[in-house]
């Protein structure tokens, strides 16, 4: 079953969060970045950035942390049992940095 067609143009709640350093350096260890732009403010620095930028799907594992990262689906009216993710793609219109909320 597809989604509601009422459902178009419908917003939902956004949220704002602080990114730091420190978590910027965790997430960029944890997914294996090994470019020292990611974790050096230095290199950053002399790459051009204002301070560590932010790895690319960063914003998207943040959305993961609530308790319940999907229940937005249900809300929908989405069967969890009947879909499965096939393809994501992400556009990044400015690069995020440590520092940027």
């Amino acid at each position: 079953m597809g989604l509601s067609k009422d459902l178009i143009g419908t917003t939902r709640a956004g949220g704002s969060l602080l990114i730091t350093r420190s978590r910027l350096r965790l997430f960029a260890k944890a997914t294996g970045q090994e470019d020292p732009v990611f974790v050096d403010v230095k290199a950053a620095k002399q790459a051009g950035h204002r301070d560590l930028p932010v790895p690319p799907t960063f914003l998207f594992a943040v959305d993961l942390e609530v308790p319940d990262p999907f229940a937005y689906l249900a809300e929908l009216g989405v069967d969890l049992r009947t879909i499965l993710h096939g393809e994501q793609a992400f556009t990044y219109h400015a690069t995020a940095h440590a520092g940027d909320e």
